[in-house]
């Protein structure tokens, strides 16, 4: 006959393992992150449409005047996203109810203003690029931004929006609104015989104006407009933000670097190659983005509240649920990625599935720090993540240099595995320092 005490010990972890399944059930059928995920799913599907049409109808040459506008147009919006989005996602959860028309109306006004601080810059570009004999298209991309850029500002703004106030039902159908116009203005013009990488340009702003037609619409009774309040808002924003454009333009360099390696070498080839797998690779970014568009607004709400029990609960149930479905698509990677890679881009690029693989881990661990690093950011310390990708910066231009030198295309495999392994300790650790101290 079995002792009472282990009867009881396994009931207690039967009963253990039936909870933790039930909150991770919950998690994974939770509405808002469903949606929050499918509406990244359109975002990229649009995205990759748009890239296909271009590319097949128009040419190389003019769907890499598309993709160099796309350069640009993320310039512009990673120094929005750090002194306006996120800081605006951050703070809007705790402030008193009597203030959000008019933080939101401040909000607006930055947006409005750095969109118009973008201009004399792709003027002056486009008046560099003419003047010294590049090509009529490449010249034309930043004159045209002049014009269409501010739709498409304007688009990702009304998004974040809505993603900071937890509508996700909202940004998924403004997302499907803004898509569908796209597609459908695309496939027009081609059948006119008329597309060209500017006209796409256009079709993308005029989507992004009628959306902002429609959150205007929606938020216009909820809007009030203060220039005192909106420089006070700038300044607040800028001392949270500038931390965050610290770490991202680290974390960016970081990520430039490998290409730029190889090409020192004189390995091309291998830029190409790694450039191929990093794009099947690329297939879970879907997920990782989408998961951080929940979890931002989401940290910011459970953090504000300073209990400990929650911000644990919240780290811990998001990195386990993370980890196994961004984990179950890098296996499904490493199982027939060298399969998609012939798929995509032919027969020539065969006989990579190691470097594969250890891109596909790579981007498993990557993944892994998503919630602790939303909850770093909750706390009030983005200063913190920053010196994380400064360091991030330091291995890659020490031991990654090294590596590459050694082992080439392989050596830059695992140079990445090895910098997100750094950062994945690093986050958590500070994290639990943090979070300790609270």
């Amino acid at each position: 006959m079995e002792p009472d005490g282990e009867r009881d010990h396994r009931a207690h972890k039967q009963a253990v393992s039936s909870e933790w399944r039930s909150v991770l059930l919950t998690a994974v059928l939770d509405r808002p992150r469903l949606l929050t995920l499918l509406d990244q799913g359109v975002v990229a599907a649009a995205s990759f449409a748009t890239t296909l049409i271009v590319g097949r109808v128009c040419g190389k040459e003019e769907l890499g005047l598309y993709l160099v506008a796309l350069t640009l147009l993320g310039l512009v919006m990673e120094f929005q996203e750090v002194l306006i989005w996120l800081p605006y996602t951050y703070f809007h959860p705790r402030l008193p109810a009597s203030e959000a028309a008019s933080y939101t109306g401040s909000a607006l006004l930055q947006q409005v203003a750095f969109s118009l601080l973008a201009l004399p810059f792709l003027g002056l570009a486009a008046y560099v690029l003419a003047r010294r004999g590049a090509p009529p298209g490449l010249a034309a991309i930043p004159a045209t931004l002049l014009a269409t850029g501010l739709g498409i500002y304007f688009l990702e703004f009304c998004r974040r929006m809505y993603f900071a106030h937890l509508e996700t039902g909202k940004a998924l159908g403004v997302d499907l609104l803004a898509s569908g116009l796209r597609i459908a203005g695309l496939i027009l013009l081609a059948w006119l015989g008329s597309l060209s990488a500017s006209r796409a340009l256009w079709v993308f702003s005029l989507a992004g104006g009628v959306v902002g037609l429609v959150w205007l619409a929606e938020y216009r009774r909820s809007l009030t407009f203060s220039l005192q309040v909106t420089r006070e808002v700038m300044e607040r924003h800028w001392s949270f933000g500038k931390w965050l454009l610290g770490g991202s333009q680290a974390y960016n360099l970081s990520n430039y670097a490998f290409p730029w390696f190889l090409a020192a070498l004189g390995d091309l080839q291998g830029v190409g190659v790694l450039a191929a797998c990093q794009t099947v690779v690329s297939l879970v970014n879907p997920v990782i983005v989408g998961s951080r568009n929940f979890l931002l607004p989401q940290a910011a709400r459970v953090f504000s509240s300073r209990k400990a029990s929650e911000m644990r609960h919240f780290v811990l149930v998001n990195t386990l649920l993370l980890g196994a479905v961004v984990g179950s698509v890098c296996l499904l990677i490493i199982v027939g990625g060298d399969r998609l890679l012939q798929v995509f881009f032919g027969p020539q690029f065969a006989g990579h599935g190691l470097l594969l693989g250890l891109l596909a881990v790579q981007g498993w661990v990557g993944a892994l720090p998503l919630a602790a690093d939303c909850g770093i950011w909750a706390l009030g310390r983005p200063d913190v993540t920053a010196k994380i990708y400064l360091a991030r910066l330091l291995a890659t231009l020490s031991a990654g240099l090294l590596l590459v030198s050694w082992a080439g295309l392989m050596g830059a495999a695992l140079a990445m595995l090895v910098n997100s392994s750094l950062v994945l300790i690093l986050q958590f650790w500070c994290y639990l320092r943090l979070a300790s101290a609270r």
